[in-house]
């Protein structure tokens, strides 16, 4: 996450990061958000060092912020800035409390006694996305089959971002509809080995057509996104043949009880289980699974092209 990334176009890259004029690379959102805020921290070097050092030492650094948070929450005091760099070196090297917390926040907290202080889905770290603030989100990270990533579906595209069909992101309606074709579309954008992001600017039938350009194969829309669908439930039977079920497609409990942090007169409540637990099933119709994410079909597998 906190890695240098380049975009290729032609034979000109296009870097997506921010760098200083001395190559330094600079944190995206999500690491600014969790080593910053997430941790109580506002000393930018520190947020910028951490970022440097995760990526040195192969480290995720929505995971490992979002561990140190809830180490932080246990013990009831946030971790000041020398110790938030000490505490990343010690997780790499596993050493002292390092040993403990290299194994994610869900472990982590499960073995200090604190299950419901880890914020993450099917054991992955949420990004500075808040689902009480975009419902879309909220259902993307659960349905997401890594867990609560930003990166399978892009639904905050429809309800923050200018779009022609306005989305009202405190509502569940259509979020599951939404989710479905971002999914899809996100997974034939992995396969084309494009960024996913490119789609807010770029539509699948334009690159269905670059794709045709480089290899004379044609696809249509529809065929591309009936690709994408069978990619996406191909990793969703795999998790369910190692035991994942609904009860794996839930936010942490947090979200359900304790509202979000508000602004200019807007409040930001609790999500209502009942309204995120039937667009859930909306999603599993369409996707064509049972009420408990399941499959009807236990050969799917095997009947894929």
């Amino acid at each position: 996450m906190g890695g240098k990334c380049l975009t290729y176009i032609g034979t000109e890259g296009i870097a997506c990061k921010k760098m200083t004029p001395e190559g330094k690379v600079l944190p995206e959102c999500d690491t600014l958000s969790h080593f910053g805020a997430l941790n109580g921290n506002i000393d930018l070097e520190t947020i910028v060092k951490a970022n440097a050092l995760c990526n040195e030492l192969g480290m995720d650094t929505i995971s490992a912020a979002a561990t140190l948070s809830a180490f932080g929450e246990h013990r009831g005091s946030f971790l000041s800035r020398l110790e938030i760099l000490a505490f990343l070196l010690d997780i790499a090297r596993r050493r002292g409390a390092g040993d403990l917390l290299a194994e994610g926040s869900r472990r982590a907290a499960e073995v200090l006694g604190r299950p419901e202080l880890s914020m993450s889905v099917k054991s992955l770290e949420l990004p500075a996305c808040d689902p009480r603030g975009s419902y879309g989100t909220a259902l993307a990270y659960c349905t997401s089959n890594r867990g609560g990533c930003h990166l399978r579906g892009y639904p905050i595209s429809c309800e923050i971002l200018p779009n022609s069909v306005p989305t009202d992101r405190f509502s569940f309606s259509g979020k599951a509809r939404i989710n479905v074709t971002a999914e899809d579309t996100h997974a034939v954008a992995d396969s084309l080995a494009v960024c996913g992001l490119a789609f807010l600017g770029a539509t699948l039938e334009e690159y269905g057509e670059m794709f045709k350009g480089v290899t004379g194969l044609e696809f249509t829309t529809e065929e591309l996104l009936s690709i994408g669908s069978r990619i996406h439930l191909t990793e969703r039977f795999y998790n369910v043949i190692n035991g994942f079920e609904s009860m794996e497609d839930q936010l942490p409990e947090r979200f359900y009880r304790e509202p979000g942090t508000g602004t200019e007169g807007i409040d930001i409540p609790p999500i209502d289980r009942n309204n995120f637990d039937e667009e859930l099933q909306n999603y599993y119709r369409m996707r064509g699974l049972t009420p408990r994410g399941t499959f009807v079909d236990t050969d799917f597998l095997a009947k894929q092209p």
